[in-house]
């Protein structure tokens, strides 16, 4: 007898609302149209930046990044951000500790897999070691079908050395993962009762950097991944599914936005020196952004801070291209007063210490002057900008941004002072044509058994909205610090999760303080578990 998880959810990495729907409107896309029709759908709103990490995170946690101290796949000390930073119990083993048993297949960010009642099959981009990957270690073999090897990697580094040339074998390859994918995740699923079943399909994301450009062949491998959807709906037709995404897609940035620039123009950040030395830093900014990899340019840079210099850091430039972002040479730190925070470019931090004026005053008239900026191709350079508390707050507040933006598309912004504002982009990066860092608006579709029917539009939720929304819907009491809500409003009149009370419990907040304790010491690498 088969077995029908309560729900599973299918994550499209990087699925665009705009694309989606606009390939549903021409009838491109037969299963999807489906189930936008036949269930409920909405805009699943990302992370700033909208990037897999901080966005997975907040999926499987219901906690903004103020909450979990993540804003980047980097931590500070530019280690990667793995499971075992995130604060609090996730969905995963709140679901399991409940006894119900859960399948993870391609899901990123769940590394070094936790151990659960369940499969956990991980992803890691250049992670070969299949061992570290899986729990338990019964899997190994369903897993290597999914993982790549060391010839598949090489290959595929191969093919997207130059994108444009491999489009098709591109195709070609994301493909044949999606197949293999898709296979494991339904033989799991029919071989083994799970309740719970999650896949993410990163291919998605990965066809869109190298091929957004290319309408055909983005629509021709959507055209696949529905397909596939069909496939796996039409098996558990008994469960509720959930197909998501965590960010959407735009194209690549054409121009560099020298935020500091911009704000040393506006008069509210200051650069230190005489003119010689500023002449020298700016000359080190400009080999590091269009002539010079990053990690030579930041030897440069190290030499031409120290070179006839009063004032000395004890941080050199190591951490240059990581946050925080408050010790670039050449800038006054003592007279200054907003400067670019973060690494991605969305946040700026404002020197309370140095103000000599309103701080709420400065905050709105800096936000006010970013969205009426304009750049060289008259368009506008920033999509939006607010308070920082107003997009993220919790416990790592002091991490938060004073304020945050979010860029438009055709810009980039760089932490350099190089004498302009505005700059031509001429390097390009791993040769995308397709980005996402503001890409916000994603995808959030719901359809089955304990799900309207009717094709409403719900408008736009949260990623942190989907955890409290699944444990509900187990009949499992949310904690009490998670962010996000229950999605009330997707449910069927009459079904167990419309008419049952959401339950809220409590949160040991003694046994929370020490596991923030365990992991903070752990970090410093004082500890080892």
């Amino acid at each position: 007898m088969k077995n029908f998880p309560k729900v599973i959810i299918i994550g499209l990495d990087g699925a665009s609302w705009d694309k989606i729907r606009h390939w549903v409107k021409q009838k491109k896309l037969s299963f999807i149209d489906k189930i936008f029709k036949k269930g409920v759908y909405g805009i699943l709103k990302s992370t700033i930046p909208s990037n897999t990490c901080p966005a997975l995170p907040c999926l499987y946690t219901g906690k903004n990044p103020g909450n979990l101290g993540i804003f980047d796949f980097l931590k500070p000390d530019g280690s990667l951000v793995s499971y075992k930073d995130f604060e609090g119990e996730t969905l995963i083993e709140l679901l399991s500790k409940m006894g119900y048993r859960v399948l993870f297949v391609g899901a990123r960010l769940v590394y070094p897999p936790p151990k659960v009642n369940g499969t956990i099959i991980s992803a890691v981009p250049g992670l070969t070691d299949v061992k570290k990957l899986v729990y338990p270690e019964d899997k190994l073999d369903v897993a290597k079908e999914i993982i790549p090897n060391e010839e598949e990697r090489k290959y595929w580094k191969s093919i997207t050395s130059n994108p444009s040339k491999y489009k098709k074998d591109i195709m070609k390859y994301l493909s044949k993962r999606l197949e293999k994918k898709v296979r494991t995740f339904n033989k799991l699923l029919s071989e083994e009762k799970y309740d719970f079943g999650f896949l993410w399909i990163g291919e998605t994301d990965s066809i869109q950097h190298y091929c957004w450009d290319d309408e055909e062949i983005l629509l021709k491998f959507f055209k696949k991944v529905d397909r596939q959807l069909e496939n796996i709906s039409k098996k558990y037709f008994k469960s509720n599914l959930f197909v998501i995404s965590d960010h959407g897609f735009g194209s690549i940035a054409k121009y560099n936005f020298h935020i500091n620039e911009w704000l040393l123009k506006e008069g509210y950040l200051n650069m230190s020196g005489n003119i010689i030395k500023r002449s020298l830093i700016r000359f080190g900014y400009y080999l590091m952004e269009f002539y010079l990899p990053d990690s030579f340019a930041k030897k440069i840079l190290n030499l031409l801070d120290k070179f006839n210099f009063k004032e000395k850091r004890s941080r050199g430039m190591q951490n240059f291209v990581l946050i925080p972002l408050d010790n670039l040479p050449g800038i006054d730190w003592n007279k200054t007063l907003a400067h670019l925070m973060t690494n991605k470019g969305w946040g700026i931090k404002i020197r309370k210490e140095n103000l000599d004026r309103d701080y709420e005053e400065l905050r709105e008239e800096i936000i006010r002057k970013l969205k009426q900026l304009r750049g060289p191709n008259g368009n506008r350079v920033i999509k939006d900008a607010w308070r920082g508390e107003e997009i993220y707050w919790g416990k790592f507040k002091d991490q938060i941004p004073d304020i945050i933006l979010l860029k438009e598309d055709s810009f980039k912004v760089r932490p350099s002072l190089v004498g302009k504002i505005f700059t031509k982009i001429r390097k390009k990066e791993e040769s995308y044509v397709g980005d996402h860092e503001s890409a916000r608006d994603g995808i959030f579709i719901a359809y089955g058994p304990n799900i309207k029917d009717g094709g409403e539009y719900i408008g736009e939720i949260q990623l942190y909205d989907i955890a409290p929304t699944i444990l509900h819907m187990y009949g499992i009491p949310i904690p009490e610090d998670m962010d996000g809500r229950v999605l009330k409003e997707i449910f069927r009149e009459g079904s167990d999760p419309c008419v049952r009370e959401v339950r809220y419990q409590k949160v040991d907040t003694e046994k929370e303080l020490i596991s923030s304790k365990i992991r903070e010491l752990r970090k410093l690498g004082k500890i080892r578990l």
